[in-house]
């Protein structure tokens, strides 16, 4: 069969095979973009979240952002302890968690709104029942030869404390329960001896702390003040993020 009919015939179906496989190519190509495009949007649309359990007695907690699980099985998050930041949703999102006391257990929900390509932490502390309290974070590296450090005051009962290292490089004169200070850079390679005192000299406590080099730190203050002078439920922990 190689008349000039059947030759002009298999050139026609050779067209037409051609014109589907580049039509086939386009829609292939579109689709693949639009599922690269809707990804990196959704990269691009991430915060990264790291939460502080500072609830006097809560031996652990379950944390979800839109019914999602944030921490894992593993990470008990009991009072004083946290998960670093990870990335999750951004926008307004529904931020719950589940308390664990005992036997007994308290849940707690809130909307809250993390920024695109922001870093925030969260603080979940007891005043009356659960609150979250929102920070967003600069963790940009220091530079070398420096470390970064923060205080988070969320000592119930305490309107204010004042913070200040014996070797007079660190000075925080007042800071205010639930206020969450700005990083400051100091040295390495030497102990801070931290001195937390309240106005009335019924808080008093003592940390000592050596940072290493580029790191970033977070002064922890929580729990709550007990009845008359001497009897404290306030203590302190550095967190190293």
């Amino acid at each position: 069969m190689s008349s000039p009919a059947f030759g002009k015939l298999k050139l026609m179906v050779s067209r037409v095979l051609f014109f589907l496989w580049v039509i086939l190519s386009v829609t292939l190509f579109a689709c693949n973009k639009a599922d690269i495009d809707e990804m990196y949007d959704h990269v691009v649309n991430l915060s990264s979240v790291a939460v502080v359990n500072a609830v006097p007695g809560s031996i652990g907690m379950d944390v979800f952002v839109h019914q999602h699980r944030m921490n894992n099985t593993s990470e008990k998050l009991i009072f004083g302890e946290y998960f670093p930041y990870r990335n999750t949703y951004s926008g307004e999102v529904e931020f719950s968690l589940t308390s664990y006391f005992g036997a007994k257990q308290e849940t707690y929900k809130e909307k809250l709104t993390f920024q695109p390509n922001k870093i925030y932490s969260v603080f979940v502390y007891r005043e009356g029942s659960l609150k979250l309290l929102q920070s967003e974070d600069n963790i940009l590296l220091p530079t070398k030869g420096q470390a970064k450090f923060r205080v988070v005051h969320l000592g119930g009962n305490v309107s204010s404390l004042k913070i200040s290292s014996s070797e007079k490089e660190v000075n925080f004169q007042s800071v205010k329960y639930k206020d969450v200070s700005s990083f400051i850079n100091i040295a390495i390679n030497k102990r801070y001896n931290f001195e937390i005192t309240d106005g009335n000299a019924d808080v008093k406590l003592e940390l000592n702390f050596e940072p290493q080099n580029q790191g970033i730190y977070t002064l922890l203050i929580k729990g709550e003040k007990k009845g008359g002078v001497g009897e404290m439920g306030i203590d302190a922990n550095i967190i190293k993020h």
